[in-house]
């Protein structure tokens, strides 16, 4: 990653709920349109237990994996998108992301919120 992005070679599918990164990423900065660690869509009783979400390279590089650098491989990581009805995550590690976890476009977990001694790290983020 970064190249190239996910904006080619094909056109998001509405109907198989790929993600529009040309519209998702209008106003954010870095790297936005990289692939998703994990996204969950109008989901119920989803448990994710000790996830460990990494993005250590851009182009061939792991500078941009360090707190020094600014996590900045790629701008977002995990995405929650519409209805979570009992959507859990215990143990959420990221290392190379800025947001580490969105709900609906908006950044719920910033990664410098969230240092740890390697990763950063979220213990718990449930959906209601």
């Amino acid at each position: 990653m970064p190249v190239p992005t996910a904006l080619v070679p094909f056109d998001p599918i509405p109907a198989l709920n790929d993600p529009d990164y040309r519209s998702a990423c209008a106003g954010v900065a870095g790297n936005c349109a990289a692939s998703w660690g994990l996204r969950v869509i109008n989901s119920r009783n989803i448990l994710v237990y000790g996830a460990g979400i990494y993005s250590f390279f851009s182009d061939y590089s792991t500078t941009c994996s360090t707190f020094t650098a600014g996590q900045s491989c790629q701008a977002r990581i995990v995405s929650i998108e519409g209805w979570a009805d009992n959507v859990n995550i215990y143990n959420l590690n990221t290392i190379g992301s800025q947001s580490m976890l969105n709900r609906d476009g908006a950044m719920v977990a910033y990664y410098n919120d969230n240092v740890n001694v390697f990763p950063s790290t979220v213990a718990v983020y449930k959906s209601n």
